[in-house]
């Protein structure tokens, strides 16, 4: 088994989160509500989304929305990568030249 560095798993896991909040918050402000409305409704199976969605939100409040995401999808990266490495024996993970085999000294040919 090999270790996962929580914090890089944090980051990564964060920073999609919040490229893909973002998109969200632009793709929102493009389109037309009910084109909107009618995809987040068929996202979780038909619930409607008309009485909680709001339509007034400001850049900053996306931003701020965006850097949230990023914080949580942080910490749930960075537990998961911890909650995996006390699962099994610790074993550093190493190169991939280092696992790499080497090429074979032994050859058919006289």
């Amino acid at each position: 088994m090999h270790i996962i560095d929580p914090r890089r798993l944090g980051f990564a896991l964060g920073a999609t989160l919040a490229v893909l909040h973002l998109a969200c918050a632009v793709v929102m402000a493009l389109v037309p509500r009910d084109a909107a409305l009618h995809f987040a409704n068929a996202l979780v199976h038909g619930i409607d989304f008309g009485p909680v969605l709001t339509w007034d939100k400001t850049w900053a409040q996306a931003l701020t929305g965006t850097f949230c995401v990023f914080i949580f999808g942080w910490l749930a990266g960075a537990t998961i990568a911890a909650f995996y490495n006390l699962t099994g024996p610790r074993q550093p993970a190493t190169s991939p030249r280092a696992t790499a085999h080497p090429p074979d000294t032994v050859s058919d040919k006289p």
